[in-house]
């Protein structure tokens, strides 16, 4: 009887097909993979290994895409990623959930990037997101410097899509370096990308235009945005920007039209582009987080008072410690990651609907400088 038994196992389970997703590109290259759009309507899929090698598939159509494999320079991270539906560009205005997590400035460093997210229950070893209904908000700068912007980028990307379907947000606001790549200024950018582009044979910039996915999906994310009463972006708000009647729509607006025009169109120092793109705007202003005599609590509170808030938070300017200015009005959250990641310091921000903390990469709560 048991042999009749195991010979009927075997036999159902040969006839049974178990259908596995397939991951693209094959697991020999899956280093900065971008998705590219042809003119002709075909797809690549141009990838790379350690060494810069380059792999290419190509494709009729997205839907012949399930999965993308992801993986660090260093291969000491990797997981999968399935495209977006469509790309749809976000809402500027959130009601506040439970927490909201902020963290800023990436800069290409997946280590730091993703054990603050692990670290503080953002997402779990599989790189999935855990944070139910709760947001996370990038202040922006995932561009140069570091050798994982792609990775960091599709991280963000998928995370995006996961948190939606758990009802929750994830939110990349743009930062100063987002548009210097789109507009070819490539100053800062890790010299392991010259050689990717070089490989592809395309400049840099359109890997990151609107002609890739990810370039596609970068584009189209705010600068501005508020989660119940606070501002987020990456920068800050200048007073000038703040005595126009602009608002955060307009700006975000203003940002994706011009970011990947040439920064002459934006010269014309008395255009609306102007005020935006350039060093008073919200990509570039540093005035709150390094104030001279011309702004103080009285012109903050004007700023907070013109766009609707109790508090703004930013990063782009390098302080020691995650910090609170002009008597907590203001939290600057950029710091050095790496150097504060070794001695377990200020990292990110939590915060709830009545408080607000600074936090490690292992999740400690700490004390605002």
């Amino acid at each position: 009887m048991m042999q009749l038994i195991h010979l009927f196992l075997l036999l159902f389970l040969q006839g049974c097909t178990v259908t596995q997703p397939e991951v693209y590109p094959p697991y020999r290259g899956n280093v900065d993979p971008y998705i590219i759009y042809n003119e002709n309507g075909t797809i690549d899929l141009k990838s790379f290994d350690k060494s810069q090698n380059i792999y290419s598939e190509r494709f009729n159509s997205r839907e012949q895409i399930d999965l993308i494999r992801v993986e660090t320079q260093e291969g000491n991270y990797y997981f999968n990623v399935k495209l977006h539906d469509n790309i749809v560009i976000p809402d500027a205005h959130y009601e506040i959930p439970e927490q909201i997590f902020v963290i800023s400035d990436p800069h290409g460093d997946a280590v730091s990037f993703i054990t603050g997210l692990q670290g503080n229950k953002i997402i779990d070893d599989e790189f999935n997101w855990i944070f139910g209904q709760n947001h996370l908000v990038v202040l922006g700068d995932v561009h140069n410097r570091g050798d994982d912007v792609t990775a960091i980028f599709w991280l963000i990307y998928k995370l995006e899509a996961q948190a939606q379907d758990a009802g929750g947000a994830v939110h990349l606001l743009l930062g100063n370096h987002e548009v210097m790549v789109a507009q070819n200024d490539l100053r800062y950018t890790n010299e392991k990308y010259d050689k990717i582009a070089n490989e592809i044979g395309i400049g840099f910039d359109v890997l990151w235009s609107n002609k890739t996915e990810l370039g596609r999906w970068v584009q189209s994310r705010n600068t501005m945005m508020t989660i119940g009463d606070i501002l987020f972006l990456h920068a800050g708000v200048s007073p000038e920007l703040a005595e126009t009647d602009l608002t955060i729509t307009q700006v975000n607006d203003t940002v994706r039209k011009y970011m990947a025009l040439p920064r002459r169109a934006s010269e014309d120092p008395s255009s609306i582009a102007h005020l935006v793109m350039r060093t008073n705007g919200p990509l570039w202003y540093r005035g709150l987080a390094t104030p001279d005599e011309t702004v103080n609590k009285t012109v903050v509170s004007g700023i907070l008072d013109r766009f609707g808030v109790k508090k703004i938070i930013i990063g782009h300017t390098i302080l020691p410690e995650i910090s609170t200015l002009f008597d907590g009005l203001v939290i600057s959250t950029k710091v050095n990651t790496q150097r504060n990641l070794e001695r377990e310091a200020s990292r990110a921000l939590m915060i709830t609907p009545n408080d607000i903390w600074s936090v490690d990469n292992n999740g400690k709560r700490m004390e605002f400088e």
